[in-house]
């Protein structure tokens, strides 16, 4: 590896599109067909080439290389000292020790840089490590796609003779004067079950076809973004040779010369009192991100200085707090969600966007003063800052009131950012793939909800064909509860449909700003973090424990690590809200019966929940003043179902076969996901398969589970 200033060779990045230029087919490069044991052909080439190995080699090297320097330079500082105290004076003696008392902070200098290079190599090979996760899942994608071609493509031509015979057959009968009716039925029927056959093996081809147009597309994208955080990294490490002198500390003195007497126009020390606050440091921060105008120079040597200036920060608590709040107050949340999209080793590098190779180099810069002054913080606010960042989202606009589709984008990159987390780290971050999946399910349901009120509200859909929508898929419940809810008319649906679809999303927030950030914090402060977190009682002790299995990496300890968070998850943050949907209103409890009988599992190859959680009927209950109708819920005595007979006050018969096991109940729904969603899951896990199921996008997975016909005014429009 070559560490020459303005020309930068990192090793194990020499097959990328960097070295090679695009295009390439170079073996184990950027358009190679075989790499990694795999043929990429189907998909062009390896979108996310290297050797993480070999760059990780480089990286452990420059560690023991400043290792080694920092002893050098311990070894310096012994020679200078016994110079300065020992019989050996004069001018000679002073002029030594003026000249070589300086070796040691310039030996300790370079092993500081050698050491931010290794680090830079680092972050990149985790970043690598996910790039080629997500590309071996196009891969397999792509494959399957590929192979449905052909299996469509080698029974076309018997299809096509097939229908040919059968048409030839049809016209014989046709002309036959002697045929009789039945024989001209039977011909046409023939012909058409021949003629069905070809069209469905056409719209086979068909969509393999558009489904590997679509994964190319997807997997050109990958490969771009891998060519980014090379030249990000590249950069990066170009960076640890630039030598800004003359710089401050961060709270103590802010002098100096080039960059810090504002000729390039960064300033420091804004109010001139001699030190930089934590206000002055976010508004230089803020320039140098912006569009500033800056040399290519000069943008590495200030975003090295004021990172270095964020570490500063970052060795103390109460100050890294008072930067992490000038930041925000700074409205920096936008250009630090960039910077942390390059060479992210928290969970890989993202789609960096508009910004150029350059752009994304230089702020990439910020990642590692930017992990350390939350860690110093360590309070869950600050977590859930960094988190969404990470994530991209912009907290101050997620409103749960507002409805799907101005929370579309949110919606989807909170779900992303668990397949992001579970792409991370697979082995152990379960919880995340599990959610990834789930979230499939429920932008599929919050879809519908969403378009259904909107329909209802403009009056584009009548309450009739609301209610059949609602209730088609429900069999002989169906009718049962579409009386409930043509009954409550199209105005009070809509608003009971807005409360559901509103508190859905209301529940996905909880979720994600509980659980998202932990991981956060175990991936970049490890146990240490969390174990602060329990001390300051902000971790609940089985979290604690659950957390400290999952960090074991032992198997059978993950797994109940996770599901203790999943648990957490059904239980704790969402529970209550379950509650409060079936408790609302005669309407909403009917829609969670409708839940109950449709709810379907989200993993590949688990059953729904009527066939998990068997149906019971109602019967004769006695309450004093309310029915229970749940096991352990007490529901409205307006039962919303016909067919009850009220004898007394104190009791209710129940003459209607409507289940009374419910999806909404965290009993029955724990039952449903301990039973059988979990074990389908871990299933999966262990086989391999997990991986590919969890990288398909959140859309794509949501699509196929709409129960609503994406058609006309139920058509969903994230942009209205």
């Amino acid at each position: 590896m070559g560490l020459l200033r303005g020309d930068v060779a990192v090793a194990g990045m020499r097959d990328s599109t960097v070295a090679r230029g695009r295009g390439s087919t170079v073996a184990g490069g950027r358009g190679s067909t075989v790499a990694r044991g795999r043929d990429w052909g189907v998909l062009h080439g390896d979108p996310a080439p290297g050797d993480p190995a070999s760059i990780q080699q480089v990286a452990e090297s420059l560690r023991r290389a400043a290792t080694a320097t920092d002893d050098a330079a311990a070894d310096t500082g012994d020679v200078a000292l016994e110079a300065g105290t020992g019989g050996w004076s004069g001018p000679s003696a002073d002029g030594f020790l003026t000249v070589f008392g300086q070796l040691p902070a310039v030996v300790l200098h370079g092993s500081a840089r050698a050491r931010s290079a290794g680090s830079a190599l680092s972050a990149w090979v985790d970043a690598l490590v996910i790039l080629q996760a997500r590309a071996v899942a196009l891969l397999d994608l792509a494959e399957a796609a590929d192979q449905r071609r052909t299996d469509a493509e080698a029974l076309r031509p018997d299809a096509q003779r097939a229908r040919a015979s059968a048409l030839e057959g049809l016209r014989w009968v046709q002309r036959d004067p002697d045929a009789t009716d039945d024989a001209r039925s039977a011909a046409w029927r023939h012909y058409d079950r021949a003629d069905l056959e070809v069209v469905r093996l056409d719209r086979a081809v068909a969509e393999a076809e558009g489904a590997l147009a679509r994964l190319r597309t997807r997997a050109r994208a990958l490969g771009d973004e891998h060519d980014d955080a090379v030249r990000g990294t590249a950069i990066r490490v170009s960076a640890c040779v630039v030598d800004p002198t003359g710089r401050p500390s961060f709270g103590r003195a802010a002098t100096g010369g080039g960059l810090l007497d504002g000729s390039a126009g960064i300033v420091l020390d804004a109010d001139g009192d001699g030190t930089v606050e934590p206000d002055e440091l976010a508004a230089a921060l803020a320039f140098v991100l912006g569009d500033n105008g800056m040399s290519q120079p000069d943008l590495v040597a200030a975003m090295t200085l004021l990172g270095q200036l964020l570490m500063d920060a970052a060795a103390d608590p109460s100050a890294s707090a008072a930067v992490i709040e000038a930041l925000r107050l700074q409205g920096l949340d936008g250009l630090l969600a960039d910077a942390l999209t390059v060479g992210n080793p928290v969970v890989g590098t993202g789609f960096v966007g508009p910004l150029t190779p350059l752009q994304a180099a230089l702020r990439s810069t910020l990642v590692d003063p930017l992990l350390a002054l939350v860690t110093g913080v360590n309070d869950p606010s600050s977590w859930r800052w960094l988190t969404h960042l990470l994530a991209d989202l912009d907290a101050d606009s997620w409103d749960p009131t507002r409805g799907l589709a101005p929370l579309d984008g949110i919606a989807v990159d909170a779900w992303a950012f668990y397949q992001d987390l579970f792409a991370a780290d697979p082995d152990r971050y379960l919880w995340s793939g599990m959610a990834t999946l789930a979230g499939g399910t429920f932008y599929a349901a919050f879809q519908d909800l969403h378009v259904l009120r909107l329909g209802l509200q403009s009056g584009e859909i009548p309450v009739e064909e609301a209610v059949e929508i609602l209730t088609r898929h429900l069999g002989p419940f169906g009718s049962q509860l579409a009386g409930e809810l043509a009954d409550a008319g199209a105005t009070v649906l809509a608003s009971e449909l807005a409360y559901v679809e509103t508190t859905f999303l209301d529940m996905q927030k909880q979720i994600f700003d509980d659980l998202a950030w932990q991981h956060v914090a175990h991936r970049v402060g490890g146990m240490a973090a969390l174990e602060r977190l329990a001390d300051d009682g902000t971790i609940l002790p089985l979290q604690l424990e659950a957390w400290r299995a999952i960090d074991s990496g032992v198997p059978d300890r993950v797994e109940a690590g996770n599901a203790s968070l999943l648990r957490h998850e059904q239980s704790t943050i969402i529970g209550d809200d379950y509650d409060a949907i079936r408790d609302h209103s005669p309407t909403t409890w009917a829609l969670t019966m409708g839940m109950s009988v449709l709810a379907s599992s989200p993993v590949p190859g688990g059953r729904p929940f009527r066939e998990v959680v068997p149906f019971e009927v109602g019967g004769y209950i006695d309450t004093p003043d309310r029915v229970t109708i749940y096991p352990d819920r007490v529901g409205p005595l307006d039962l919303p179902f016909g067919g009850l007979s009220i004898d007394t006050p104190d009791r209710i018969g129940a003459s209607v076969d409507l289940p009374l096991n419910n999806v909404s109940i965290f009993a029955h729904r724990w039952q449903w996901i301990e039973q059988d969603m979990l074990p389908a899951w871990i299933d999966h896990v262990h086989d391999g398969t997990a991986g590919p199921l969890v990288a398909v996008p959140i859309a794509d997975q949501a699509a196929p589970q709409r129960l609503v016909p994406d058609v006309g005014p139920l058509r969903y429009d994230p942009a209205e």
